[in-house]
């Protein structure tokens, strides 16, 4: 708002003077009948500024066909160059000697011609700004509605636990209960661990870096608990403090998709690996590798989860962040690259 208030203030000046230096330097005009009329022209197209931004004036316009927005055009310039010839005749009298008066009366054409033309400017410069003005406003609005859209909908996601997930944790729950009961108990002291980040973290939008790497080892420390054997579940990540913040689930996102679709690969690997380093400035990089078929397709490891965390980057890290996504050799590979800011 205070950067538009500079523009426009400059814009007038600019305007005041550029029409206060062409009358100033005419032999036949005094510089305080210059003055004045350039001030009473300046209040003319003010006032016309003015009437023209009016919202019922915008909505009349936007509604006319471009025949008659010309005609309009033409009507409005017209009738400017009349006021301001006018104004021109009353300060020539008022303030110039009779015979002054007649020789500029007597070579009044080109000088009504100017002003038509000055008037023609100004119409079209206030007609490109207000359809400027009216695009900047309705892309602001849809990006507005789009963050909106997307922060409902990354809500939605972050406050549901997987069905599958949960029904695999209650049946382990149910098959170590009756074998080790303190396996059970430690499993579902590690899960409502996992229920008390979903229930009060997801609704923060940012929480320190040392929340989330908290809620991505315990979620590894499940999975190696409820997973085959033969699965292998590396976790490796810098000790993070509270120094920097992120949005929440970002990462969680990736590690869900990764334990999703992990399958043993041709090579008879089977495994999800996990990396994650934070540079001093708050720079972080998270890698996260799991095995898969080859003959899968990439689309089929791009679901709604890695949809929307795409998105939320794109909403809350412009320019700050760089997400590589690929399937090679039997491994679906994330890469981020994201700029996080101090908390």
């Amino acid at each position: 708002m205070e950067s538009k208030r500079k523009i426009t203030s400059f814009f007038w000046a600019l305007f005041f003077l550029g029409i206060l230096l062409q009358l100033a330097t005419s032999e036949s005009l005094p510089f305080s009948a210059a003055l004045l009329y350039t001030l009473s022209v300046l209040a003319t197209f003010r006032l016309y500024f003015h009437y023209a931004s009016r919202p019922a004036t915008q909505r009349f316009i936007g509604r006319l066909p471009t025949l008659g927005l010309l005609l309009l055009l033409l009507i409005l310039c017209g009738t400017l160059t009349l006021v301001l010839a006018a104004q021109g005749y009353i300060w020539a009298k008022a303030l110039l000697p009779t015979a002054v008066a007649q020789e500029l009366f007597h070579d009044s054409l080109p000088n009504i011609f100017g002003l038509f033309i000055i008037s023609g400017f100004v119409c079209c410069l206030h007609y490109l700004f207000e359809k400027y003005k009216e695009s900047f406003t309705r892309e602001k609005e849809l990006e507005m509605l789009k963050r909106q859209a997307l922060e409902m909908e990354m809500h939605l996601l972050r406050n549901q636990l997987s069905p599958h997930f949960t029904f695999n944790v209650l049946n382990n729950l149910h098959f170590l209960i009756h074998k080790d009961k303190n396996e059970a108990l430690q499993l579902l002291a590690t899960y409502s661990k996992l229920l008390r980040y979903y229930a009060y973290e997801s609704r923060k939008k940012t929480i320190a870096l040392r929340q989330e790497v908290a809620f991505l080892q315990a979620y590894f420390e499940l999975q190696l608990k409820q997973r085959e054997a033969d699965l292998q579940v590396v976790f490796d990540a810098t000790p993070a403090d509270d120094t920097f913040c992120i949005s929440p689930f970002l990462l969680a996102t990736f590690v869900e998709n990764a334990f999703k679709h992990v399958l043993p690969n041709t090579a008879g690997k089977y495994y999800v690996r996990h990396s994650q380093s934070l540079t001093p400035d708050g720079q972080l990089t998270f890698e996260l590798r799991n095995t898969c078929r080859e003959a899968s397709p990439l689309g089929e490891y791009n679901g709604l989860g890695l949809k929307h965390v795409q998105e939320s980057l794109a909403l809350a890290y412009p320019g700050c962040h760089r997400l590589d996504l690929r399937q090679e050799d039997g491994l679906f590979c994330v890469q981020l690259e994201v700029k996080l800011s101090p908390c």
